[in-house]
């Protein structure tokens, strides 16, 4: 091989390398933009007395405020999942329209979403 070649492979092992770092950077980025945003979460369900429940899309409970892990008796450092309970059950009824039990038997309705369409939070 003559030098014209082996520059070439350097100049592309150049490009690639200089391609990840870039790509490392964005990385990290992100994830640091993640993990204050996980902060900020936690310092809003720490604080919050209301029962505050993250679901993700698939009907599995990913966080809750301190005051609903209290009240159904769950351990807030355990492992996501772990001591996992069930907290509700659904029944056929109007198409629609979603229900909760308040501690006190009364039932209140569940609105649906308003502004962006993120993942229910209720």
């Amino acid at each position: 091989m003559n030098d014209a070649v082996w520059l070439d492979v350097l100049e592309a092992v150049d490009r690639t390398y200089a391609d990840l770092v870039e790509y490392q950077e964005k990385l990290e980025a992100r994830n640091n933009e993640l993990q204050a945003l996980r902060r900020f979460l936690g310092s809003i369900l720490a604080l919050i007395s209301d029962y505050l429940i993250v679901v993700e899309r698939d009907g599995a409970i990913s966080n809750a405020s301190a005051s609903f892990c209290d009240a159904v008796g769950l351990d807030r450092a355990m492992p996501e999942g772990a001591g996992a309970a069930i907290i509700g059950k659904a029944f056929a009824g109007e198409s629609g329209r979603l229900t909760m039990r308040t501690l006190f038997g009364g039932a209140r309705i569940v609105d649906m979403l308003v502004g962006e369409q993120l993942p229910r939070i209720c």
